[in-house]
């Protein structure tokens, strides 16, 4: 509750301000001014609910300022200040819905009376116009109109002017007092869990929209993707200390039936046209702060960065070389989910952890000569701006990169034993038949796995090494015997002499036996 006391005699103003139980009264703030026209700038600036203004003022009277206020569509309870008993003004001053009045010099205790009166009035008629406004909230039609303009307010799509402003309210049938108004914006931010599945169903939406309607009686909410923008009148409470408590009752009672994360963003009160801005500053707070848990930001109130943790490149090394990524995962939630009162995760934090996991997979990587998979692995993943805009983000960027490093290295070592085994038994069985299902018989994979790991690790397809290897064995022969060419053929695994030296052409350009010939 707020009052405004206006007097040109400053001794009469500054009296009062001085004298009166404010605190007792409920008065939260006391305004002064010493003119009509600083009553005015007061007005524009600062929400009053109690008008106390001497009658007769040289450069404006307290009957003209009460004209202009109602005029400008203002309801304070006003109470005149007169010095004279007969109180000529009575009929304007009823005219323009005077509450009460107090002859001067004031008589403190009589003064404090009527104020507390006063503020009982004020109260009664902001609950009114309270009902009123939430009768007009259950009008999805009003509801509907009021947020479709501050989507397009917090969007820019209005002009941060008070007449296009203006222009847009009337446009859309909506009371243009509200421009007149202060508000609290609030900025939720929703990271669900493994078992929010289904997010994309309006039923999480539509449940989180409920309970928001139900804690903050109704304001307008509008839905963003996964973000939830509140907006109150100021005057729903008592300061930004009692809007914040307020917030913090909100995500905790989320946090007890929704399966999500709840990061609120809130801001000090702010008009219509401060109202873009003022969502910005809370969107870029919401893309540096972060909380493992349920929390809740003021926007501009200094909070304390965690400190970089000195994570060890050995264990995390050890880790991915022994097949256990998860070792990496736990270690960095157990850092971020340690309790840190007034603390913060912000994007930096999360941008050096990035970077060191990064270095030591390159690491175990170049170990293994898997050089060549670094890109893939990083283009396989988002952008680093994506990885690092939240911690459920960046958790699972960590699980997803350590688990396809930890393959990459198993399927490496899984591949060179294979080959090992394959290549040792093509060699020594070059008289058999050495089909591709002969072979998966003994490195127990599937012909389709094997013919794609061979081909990958090689070079060359399954069918090639083979002929290669019995072109190979047929030269040492044709060499080192004077093994009948045909008899050749048949030891190294060719079925006819003609295909032999159609394939032994085909490798070295010449036949088996003009080879022969020409070596010796």
């Amino acid at each position: 509750m707020n009052i405004l006391i206006v007097d040109d005699e400053a001794l009469s103003v500054d009296g009062i301000a001085a004298s009166l139980p404010w605190a007792e009264l409920t008065i939260q703030n006391v305004y002064k001014a010493y003119s009509m026209q600083q009553a005015q700038k007061v007005f524009m600036e600062q929400r009053v609910d109690i008008l106390l203004c001497d009658i007769e003022m040289p450069r404006g009277s307290g009957i003209e300022l009460m004209e202009w206020i109602r005029n400008q569509g203002y309801e304070p309870v006003c109470i005149f200040l007169t010095s004279y008993s007969s109180f000529n003004y009575a009929s304007s001053a009823v005219r323009l819905q005077m509450f009460d009045y107090v002859l001067k010099p004031c008589e403190y205790s009589k003064l404090t009376e009527i104020i507390r009166k006063a503020v009982t009035k004020a109260t009664e008629s902001y609950d009114k116009r309270e009902k009123e406004i939430r009768g007009k909230y259950w009008d999805d039609d009003y509801y509907n109109r009021l947020s479709n303009f501050w989507d397009r307010l917090l969007q820019g799509y209005i002009s941060a002017i008070d007449s296009l402003i203006h222009r847009e309210l009337e446009f859309r049938h909506l009371d243009t007092s509200l421009l007149r108004d202060q508000y609290y914006l609030f900025l939720l931010q929703v990271i669900p869990h493994g078992k929010m599945q289904d997010w994309q169903d309006n039923s999480w939406s539509y449940a989180i929209h409920n309970v928001i309607a139900e804690l903050f009686h109704n304001p307008p909410v509008l839905i963003w993707d996964t973000a939830f923008i509140v907006i109150l009148p100021s005057g729903s409470y008592i300061d930004l200390d009692d809007f914040g408590k307020a917030c913090i009752n909100l995500v905790n009672t989320l946090g007890t039936i929704i399966p999500a994360n709840f990061q609120g963003y809130y801001a000090p009160k702010c008009s219509m046209q401060e109202a873009n801005q003022r969502i910005r500053a809370l969107k870029k707070d919401s893309h540096e702060r972060f909380s493992p848990q349920n929390a809740i930001f003021q926007l501009g109130k200094r909070y304390t960065p965690r400190a970089t943790p000195s994570f060890s490149d050995e264990r995390w090394q050890d880790a991915l070389l022994t097949n256990h990524p998860n070792v990496i995962s736990d270690d960095i939630k157990c850092f971020l989910a340690a309790p840190a009162p007034y603390q913060y995760i912000d994007r930096q934090l999360l941008y050096s952890i990035y970077h060191q996991l990064l270095k030591v997979i390159y690491r175990v990587l170049d170990r293994h000569d898997l050089s060549a998979q670094q890109d893939f692995l990083v283009q396989s993943n988002k952008a680093e701006n994506d990885i690092c805009c939240s911690i459920h983000s960046f958790y699972q960027w960590v699980q997803e990169t350590s688990e396809k490093t930890v393959q990459l290295i198993s399927e490496k070592k899984l591949s060179a034993s294979v080959m090992d085994t394959l290549t040792q038994y093509i060699r020594s069985n070059l008289n058999s038949e050495l089909n591709r299902m002969e072979l998966t018989k003994v490195v127990h994979l599937h012909p389709d796995y094997l013919s794609a790991m061979f081909r990958k690790n090689m070079g060359v397809s399954l069918l090639e090494y083979i002929t290669r290897e019995r072109i190979r064995e047929a030269k040492s022969l044709l060499l080192s015997t004077d093994m009948p060419i045909s008899e050749i053929a048949i030891r190294t695994g060719f079925q006819t002499i003609s295909y032999f030296s159609k394939q032994f052409k085909k490798h070295e350009n010449m036949t088996p036996y003009q080879y022969r010939k020409r070596i010796r």
